[in-house]
Order: C-alpha cells, then sequence, then structure tokens
C-alpha cells in the first residue's frame, strides 16, 4: 500500500526525499489510504484535476432547521478523490449546529468573519474570524452564534459524505413543521448522533 501512495504522489510532481513518515501517517488519519486513493491510475489522474468554485457558486444545501440555514456544498468527495468534502454557509444569531458527535468523519472549521461560539468536549470558547477549530470523529460537539453578527464559516469532512446527508435532509427541513424524528432517523444513518441542547454559556462572543 506504501508503494502504491508513493506511486500515486510521484505522479503529482513529488519525489521520494519529499514524502516523509509523518506525510504517510497523515494520509492514513485523514482516510486517504482508506479511501482507495493510489489504488488505480483513475484515481490519480482525478486527484491529479482541479476545481474552481466561483464566489456564491456550489450546490444550495437546507442543512440546519432554520428558514435561512442554507449552506452550500463547495467541494464534493467525487472531485477531490474521496479525501474531503468542504462546505460553506452563514450562520445568524441564535443559530446553529445542535449538540452532536460524528462516529465517521473528522470535523474542521473555519472562521471567516463574525464570531462563533463552540461546544467541544464539554468546553466552550469563542472562535473570532480566522479560528480554525479540527473536532475528530466521537467527540460531542455544538457551535452557534450568539451575540455576533451573522457568521461566514467553511466546514470541511474528512472522509467525505457528508454531503450525501445534506442533500437528503433538505427536503425534510423545507416543510414545515420538520419531522424531527426523521431528520434524527436521516443523521443515525449517516453515523452522527445527535444529542440534547447544551446549556449555553454567556462569554461575550462578539
Amino acid at each position: 500500500m506504501v508503494h502504491e501512495i508513493w506511486a500515486c504522489s510521484t505522479q503529482f510532481g513529488y519525489n521520494g526525499d519529499e514524502i516523509s513518515l509523518i506525510a504517510l501517517l497523515y494520509l492514513q488519519i485523514t482516510g486517504f489510504i482508506n479511501s482507495g486513493f493510489g489504488n488505480s491510475p483513475e484515481n490519480c489522474q482525478h486527484q491529479n484535476s482541479y476545481v474552481v468554485v466561483p464566489p456564491n457558486g456550489g450546490q444550495p444545501v437546507h442543512a440546519l432547521p432554520y428558514p435561512n440555514g442554507i449552506y452550500r456544498i463547495i467541494v464534493r468527495g467525487s472531485q477531490t478523490a474521496n479525501i474531503f468534502t468542504l462546505i460553506e454557509g452563514l450562520i445568524y444569531i441564535n443559530e446553529g449546529a445542535r449538540t452532536h458527535y460524528h462516529m465517521k468523519e473528522d470535523e474542521t472549521f473555519y472562521v471567516i468573519n463574525g464570531t462563533l461560539q463552540f461546544y467541544v468536549a464539554g468546553d466552550q470558547f469563542c472562535a473570532p474570524a480566522g479560528t480554525t477549530v479540527y473536532i475528530p470523529r466521537n467527540v460531542t460537539q455544538s457551535v452557534r452564534n450568539v451575540n455576533s453578527k451573522p457568521v461566514y464559516v467553511q466546514i470541511s469532512f474528512t472522509p467525505p459524505g457528508r454531503e450525501y446527508y445534506l442533500e437528503k435532509v433538505t427536503p425534510i427541513h423545507d416543510t414545515q413543521p420538520i419531522n424531527y424524528t426523521r431528520v434524527n432517523e436521516l443523521a443515525a444513518e449517516y453515523g452522527v448522533v445527535n444529542l440534547p441542547e447544551v446549556d449555553w454559556k454567556d462569554l461575550n462572543c462578539l
């Protein structure tokens, strides 16, 4: 398997001296190896292509159970050789993702503007613009815009697949009243466990 990854990396213009053990371990942790990348020239060729998404591009999805909880799928797993999915959107005041954890993917947030308040593994903290928050799978999390203007955020999932859940939950969130039983069932099908809401502290996350 290492030879397959090595062969694929050389196709991208890297040489053996540039591929360290740490890099190989990173590829394994992020699902790069497990995804089958490097198993075929087709996958290597796919990864060697690039994707450009213009501003306000991507596929709209009704990600959150609020009327304006619309995100966009920017890059799909099928476009990244099944390495990651990237989404982005605005989180308005008093809105955000409910308490939950992912069993199948790690999640990374990058706050572009505004300030979010995070709950991760029992800790609460402010995340102003420029903050990156990495949350591994099986770690309880929630995020909320408590006091800020609308927060623009990008979120990546590794390995990918979250886009399929978002596509399926969109019509449920589009329909009032929202069928939360079906939302929870669908989340479970995609390895997400929804939990009771946390007690948000006033951290003055402006």
